[in-house]
């Protein structure tokens, strides 16, 4: 199964706690659309603070909705210069 992966990277402007927080504002906007069951199952992300990006994975409706919220989200907060969202396409490792 090919995986669809969104990669977030914030300039040095942008207060990490806060593009975090902002994050979660967008997976309570996604849970409002699609319920909290539909978010534990394909709602998935991973921010990490010191690297300065996040990762959502966009191969479901759920997560290609969560992008769009916090898209939208970072450009009204942030500004649209300051990060960058790369899409990254990628078949899993086979065992």
């Amino acid at each position: 199964m090919i995986r669809e992966i969104y990669r977030y990277a914030f300039d040095k402007s942008v207060d990490a706690r806060e593009a975090e927080a902002t994050l979660l504002v967008a997976v309570i906007a996604a849970e409002a659309l699609h319920g909290p069951s539909a978010i534990r199952m394909n709602g998935r992300y991973r921010f990490d603070a010191t690297s300065r990006n996040c990762e959502i994975d966009g191969g479901s409706e759920v997560g290609q909705d969560l992008n769009r919220l916090y898209v939208g989200f970072l450009n009204r907060e942030f500004g649209p210069s300051s990060f960058s969202v790369q899409r990254i396409t990628a078949e899993p490792a086979s065992s």
